[in-house]
């Protein structure tokens, strides 16, 4: 059974073997940081603010803006890498 995935914008298929490796990993850390820049968003962000815990809010906005860095490269690695056939 053929196995999806959408990164950088493309939408991957796999014959069902699965990807290995450094592109898994890839693929893994896309999913968790973008899971924990949408927990910042939903909840962090909004519970700060109602805790009366400003400078909280700060840290939080410093890393989601470090956290993002670091998912703008890793999507263009993908992308790089799907150009060249080489993310399987």
């Amino acid at each position: 059974m053929p196995c999806f995935l959408f990164a950088a914008g493309v939408l991957f298929a796999s014959g069902g073997v699965g990807m290995q490796g450094c592109n898994y990993d890839k693929t893994k850390l896309i999913h968790e940081i973008s899971e924990t820049i949408r927990f910042l968003d939903v909840h962090a962000k909004e519970d700060s603010e109602a805790s009366g815990h400003p400078l909280c809010g700060v840290v939080y906005d410093e890393l989601r803006a470090d956290l993002m860095k670091h998912l703008q490269k890793l999507n263009l690695a993908v992308a790089g890498l799907a150009n060249e056939g080489k993310y399987v």
